[in-house]
Parts: structure tokens; sequence; C-alpha cells
């Protein structure tokens, strides 16, 4: 959803070897135009906030993840 310019947020992050925990404080972010992409070892998110900004990150999972059992909210 490339739109608007990048922005920073705050960001909180951990995995364990049987969980994925992230969490973004963006304000106003517009899930139905955000995209979150959850693969075996990397997670993606593109999220579109409502000021016409966008935050962007990617991370890198030292474990594996089990795609089909995870999801966002």
């Amino acid at each position: 959803p490339k739109k608007g310019a990048l922005v920073q947020c705050r960001v909180q992050s951990y995995q364990t070897p049987t969980e994925v925990c992230v969490a973004v404080f963006a304000k106003g972010a517009i899930k139905d135009a955000s995209v979150v992409r959850i693969q075996e070892t990397s997670l993606n998110m593109e999220l579109v906030l409502s000021d016409d900004t966008r935050f962007e990150r990617s991370w890198q999972l030292p474990y594996r993840i089990n795609v089909a059992d995870s999801k966002h909210t």
C-alpha cells in the first residue's frame, strides 16, 4: 500500500520458541488499508495511517513459526 511519508512508531517485540508478539503504537492505523505478512521466518508490516503517512517494518525471526496457526489483530 505505498502511500504517504514514512514515519517512526514505537514498537515492542519479542519471540520465544513458541510465540511471536509485536506491538506497534501507531495512532490512526487503517486496518483495511494495511498489510501484515506472516511467513515461517519473517514478519512484514505496512501500516497506512489516517494522516496519510505510513509505517513499514520487517523482522527476521530466529525461530520458525507455524503460519497456519498465526494471526494478527
